[in-house]
């Protein structure tokens, strides 16, 4: 799948089926919200299941915002089916499996924001787009709870703790794979 856009191109990804609908269009409406008129946003739904007339919706919806955003679906259906069966997923979600396809999916891009399509977005995505991750796989946030939850159970004393002293050798390598900022050449 190509770039849409040739110049400052902002790539961002998403995996959805049919009943997360009303979550994707409130993304891709918090996304909007906050596009500025210097990018190009290139919005790429790596769907499993979605209705004509749900693709039409949430089409006629983006077409409204700007004539910097490009929104297009790509039925990822056929790579899950060939990958689940040669991979064990375990109790892996589907939207993960989505998640590790994007490189061999989005061969001509370098890095893709990933986000799930439950998220609602509060800033221009384009700032988390920019940073540099040579030489990364993910820029991506530790998850803390994890952390905390390791470290000594949840419980608000501990994690307000652990938020302001955090023992290092009790950070775990868990990250928010929510969002997530992919560097699809490395």
């Amino acid at each position: 799948m190509n770039p849409f856009f040739k110049d400052n191109n902002i790539a961002v990804v998403s995996g959805c089926n049919d009943n997360y609908i009303p979550y994707l269009a409130v993304l891709l409406k918090s996304l909007m919200q906050h596009f500025s008129e210097e990018n190009n946003y290139d919005i790429i739904l790596l769907e499993f299941g979605i209705t004509q007339e749900n693709r039409d919706k949430i089409l006629r919806m983006a077409s409204r915002e700007s004539r910097h955003v490009s929104v297009r679906f790509y039925d990822v259906s056929e790579e899950l089916k060939i990958n689940t069966e040669n991979w064990n997923i375990g109790r892996w979600s589907i939207e993960l499996w989505i998640t590790l396809l994007a490189p061999y999916i989005l061969t001509d891009y370098a890095k893709v924001v990933y986000m799930d399509c439950d998220v609602i977005n509060q800033s221009d995505i384009a700032q988390l787009y920019k940073e540099d991750i040579e030489h990364y796989l993910v820029g991506a946030v530790r998850l803390l709870g994890r952390s905390v939850w390791n470290y000594n159970g949840f419980m608000l004393e501990a994690a307000v703790t652990f938020r302001d002293n955090p023992p290092m050798e009790h950070i775990s390598s868990y990250f928010n794979n929510g969002i997530m900022l992919l560097n699809l050449e490395e």
